[in-house]
């Protein structure tokens, strides 16, 4: 098993089409590293739209979820998935930005 450097590094090569959304200046990049052996995204979003793109980006790579968690909050409130909400991690607060 590749130590937790070499995993975030593979994790981010992996994602890197979707970690280059959150590059904009739209986008407040709380957090990126490594849990539980899975990429961990923690970020706040202007609007529904952003996080609906960035959540999209990020389920062509990894439909199932399995390799990445993504907390994504529309200005800094939480916005919980109705479905796959054991895939998604949206239940960490925000202090807002």
């Amino acid at each position: 098993m590749p130590d937790t450097d070499q995993r975030f590094d593979e994790l981010k090569r992996k994602f890197s089409v979707a970690l280059r959304l959150l590059e904009g200046s739209r986008i407040s990049l709380q957090n990126l590293n490594i849990q539980d052996n899975k990429l961990l995204i923690r970020a706040a979003v202007p609007t529904e739209e952003v996080r609906a793109e960035l959540m999209s980006a990020l389920e062509r790579i990894d439909p199932s979820f399995d390799e990445v968690f993504a907390d994504i909050r529309v200005d800094g409130q939480s916005n919980v998935p109705n479905t796959g909400q054991s895939k998604v991690q949206s239940d960490l607060e925000f202090s807002g930005n």
